[in-house]
């Protein structure tokens, strides 16, 4: 027996808190027994403590590779061919001007032609055809700001709909949305195409978020949003939304009083999630951005102040064994001219389309960049291979590699080794571990 190339230490009050990343198990214990697991030898600890660490695999078989586990599941999430997830710009135009919007502030208004949401209605026909695999389609209406067109695409999508129907596949859609667009008529049409998840963003309180998150004729948005998140969470039994928080070192501070504010409104029932603002080549940002090491002690505090609030929120840690669609088979993000990305925050950048819809739904001119977003996992990436966080990580954002690297065969570190130790801390808090002492 071998104790796990995944496990991992952290200093818990006068104790230790053993995790091992590919499991998600954790063990509280003391100095002593530390010492022991780091020496390497399980024969030093005693037998019942190892019949516990072997049915969590903290010790494992001599025989067994977990690499090469980890890297079977890998791949076979990454060639999953049961899923077809399409997130589409229905529209590059906008009714915000956002400062750090990755479209940048001149954005391009074109929209989805007919022409081309022909093409895109054959292409998701072509693939049905080709793979009977596929059960589901996923898709996620984005923009600039997709409620913009939404009804000069709402046939289409029904279209799609009905399209799944007769291909006998379950289909749904989520919508990237600003919130302030949301009506009644918009909510009862999302729930006739399956709508099961809204995201809508928030920079913090008014003053704030007016300052970033303005209309384009310079007003303040935060109440017409509010507005919007209210209209979900009243609606028919409609998904309560997502509310987004993007923070940076700008507005930290502020949005402890954000979430008294939705508390105070409530809707404490809505999911929170804190989006990091991430630097990138505007330079004007860069010393706002909190860089991945100050992660942790950034939403340590978050993460309590929504536990004390009753929010809803996900921080426990668990296995990523890949970051994102960028490196599944089947996931695809499209711009309105019929371009296709592998990811959405590449969109633009014509060094990353990966190929074309044509007139007859086929995906043509495929490029290299195609098959090195399928290639990217930790065989190719070395640090990331012989990394302990691998299990919790999948490689990390191929985004961020770039925006950091210049390459996606770079590990793309991102809110992973920085907070872990916090979510497993805030565990800790709401569950009793086992103590092997």
């Amino acid at each position: 027996m071998k104790f796990s190339k995944y496990n991992v230490f952290y200093e818990h009050g006068d104790n230790f808190l053993l995790v091992n990343t590919r499991t998600g198990a954790m063990f509280t214990l003391d100095g002593e027994l530390k010492q022991k697991i780091e020496s390497g030898d399980v024969s030093c600890i005693s037998e019942d403590v190892v019949k516990e660490y072997i049915k969590t695999g903290i010790v494992i078989d001599d025989s067994f590779n977990e690499y090469n586990f980890l890297k079977y599941i890998t791949d076979k999430e990454k060639f999953n061919n049961n899923i077809l997830s399409l997130t589409i710009l229905m529209t590059r135009n906008c009714n915000f001007k956002c400062t750090y919007c990755f479209e940048g502030l001149n954005k391009k208004s074109d929209s989805l032609k007919p022409k081309t949401k022909e093409a895109i209605f054959k292409f998701i026909n072509n693939v049905f055809n080709e793979n009977k695999n596929i059960k589901f389609l996923s898709i996620t209406l984005f923009g600039g700001e997709p409620l913009l067109s939404f009804y000069n695409n709402f046939q289409w999508l029904l279209d799609i709909k009905k399209l799944c129907m007769e291909k006998e596949k379950e289909f749904s859609t989520m919508v990237i949305t600003n919130g302030s667009l949301i009506t009644e008529k918009i909510l009862k049409s999302l729930k006739e195409l399956n709508c099961h998840n809204i995201q809508i963003t928030l920079d913090g309180i008014a003053a704030i978020h007016d300052s970033r998150r303005m209309f384009k004729n310079g007003k303040g948005s935060f109440y017409k949003v509010i507005s919007g998140i209210k209209k979900i969470v009243g609606y028919n039994d409609f998904p309560n939304p997502v509310i987004r928080i993007n923070i940076d070192k700008t507005n930290l501070k502020k949005t402890f009083e954000l979430l008294e504010f939705l508390k105070y409104e409530n809707l404490t029932d809505c999911y929170i999630d804190f989006g990091i603002v991430k630097i990138d080549s505007k330079e004007q940002f860069s010393n706002c951005c909190f860089v991945d090491d100050e992660l942790g002690k950034v939403l340590m505090p978050l993460w309590e102040k929504l536990r004390d609030l009753n929010f809803k929120y996900e921080c426990t840690p668990h296995r990523i064994f890949n970051y994102c669609g960028l490196s599944k088979e089947n996931f695809f993000t499209i711009d309105v001219d019929g371009s296709v990305y592998k990811c959405w925050e590449l969109v633009g950048n014509k060094d990353y389309i990966v190929g074309y819809i044509n007139e007859a739904g086929c995906m043509v001119d495929i490029t290299s960049h195609y098959y090195d977003c399928i290639a990217r996992d930790a065989d190719r990436i070395e640090e990331c291979r012989n990394c302990v966080y691998l299990p919790l990580c999948g490689c990390g954002c191929a985004s961020v590699s770039i925006q950091k690297n210049g390459s996606i065969f770079t590990p793309g570190c991102f809110k992973t080794k920085s907070i872990f130790f916090e979510q497993a801390k805030l565990f800790l808090a709401k569950k009793s571990l086992h103590n092997t002492n």
